[in-house]
């Protein structure tokens, strides 16, 4: 069983500091790559070209492109961590009926995202948004 999460954070340094306190990874010896526990991966993505550009003949811009700030990650998790996180849910529905992602971590509170053209998802703590996969229209990068 593979399982899939979109993530949205402010920067980048929130999203480190997140998986790190949370122990879903580490940073290397360096301190600067991001070190996912085993069966986890992480694609870091950065902001995202919503609308591209449009520019002339010469490379002048007419429009500009439409960015989403912020960091935007994808995560995947399978094998024993998958297991636990769907241990006693139905094995229908959104990620977050079919996990126990919005309670793993004890204390932290999760709200339904409400803004009008964003994705289904949770708001959580310092801004972090979770999003099922399934919910987003156009997704800028998904897993080979």
């Amino acid at each position: 069983m593979i399982l899939e999460l979109m993530v949205w954070c402010a920067d980048r340094k929130h999203f480190i500091d997140g998986m790190v306190t949370y122990g879903f990874a580490f940073l290397d010896e360096q301190g600067s790559n991001l070190v996912p526990i085993p069966d986890v991966a992480i694609d870091e993505i950065g902001p995202i070209t919503k609308t591209p550009g449009v520019y002339d003949e010469k490379g002048q811009e007419i429009e500009p492109p439409v960015v989403i700030e912020g960091h935007h990650v994808n995560i995947r998790v399978w094998g024993d961590f998958a297991k636990m996180v769907t241990q006693g849910r139905p094995s229908e529905g959104t990620i977050f009926e079919r996990t126990n992602v919005l309670g793993m971590i004890p204390g932290l509170k999760w709200e339904p995202l409400k803004d009008d053209g964003v994705p289904a998802g949770y708001m959580g703590p310092m801004g972090v948004k979770l999003f099922d996969p399934a919910s987003v229209n156009s997704p800028s990068r998904v897993w080979a």
